[in-house]
């Protein structure tokens, strides 16, 4: 284990897809990650997963410089716009936050 990324505030989000939709949100997040690298200080590298025994289910992660410039994003005019085409989508939205408490490094 080590010290790096202790304490690194990110954000998560829960997604289950309706039924023929999934490429739309897929298209839908990517343009919003997109928006969000370019235009939010303090964002960080977003990923979008999608579960292999429930292809309904993704999750999205995005680690944040601070917790500050995470809620900002939260605020803003396009994130508003990009959860009401999300739940358009989806059946289920479920955002969260987190901190890191503990990280592993490779051995490579």
């Amino acid at each position: 284990m080590t010290d790096a990324g202790i304490g690194t505030f990110c954000t998560l989000a829960e997604w289950t897809v309706r039924p023929g939709n999934e490429d739309a949100f897929v298209s839908a997040w990517a343009e919003f990650a997109r928006w969000t690298a370019e235009n939010q200080q303090g964002a960080m590298t977003g990923m979008l997963l999608r579960d292999t025994s429930e292809p309904l289910r993704f999750i999205s992660f995005g680690p944040w410089k601070d917790r500050d410039a995470a809620e900002a994003w939260r605020q803003t005019h396009q994130f508003q716009e990009s959860f009401v085409r999300f739940r358009e989508l989806c059946s289920e939205v479920r955002p969260q936050s987190l901190i890191s408490v503990a990280t592993s490094e490779s051995r490579e």
